[in-house]
């Protein structure tokens, strides 16, 4: 878990450091929206949790509306 961690805080500093000292808002939003799942889902599978599909939640969606396939 630790490795984990410090392997995401190194990739963080090595590209978010940049866009903070350019002040580039839409980078660092960019970047927040891509990192903070990627980083939840990796600590959710490294304590063997289990995950829900993403694929079924939107096939539930689309039934829902009333689109089938």
């Amino acid at each position: 878990m630790l490795v984990l961690l410090l392997v995401f805080a190194l990739i963080a500093l090595i590209d978010f450091g940049p866009l903070v000292r350019k002040k580039s808002r839409r980078g660092m939003i960019g970047f927040l929206t891509l990192f903070t799942p990627a980083l939840i889902l990796a600590i959710l599978l490294r304590n063997k949790s289990e995950v829900p599909s993403l694929l079924q939640a939107v096939d539930n969606f689309f039934k829902a509306l009333g689109f089938s396939y």
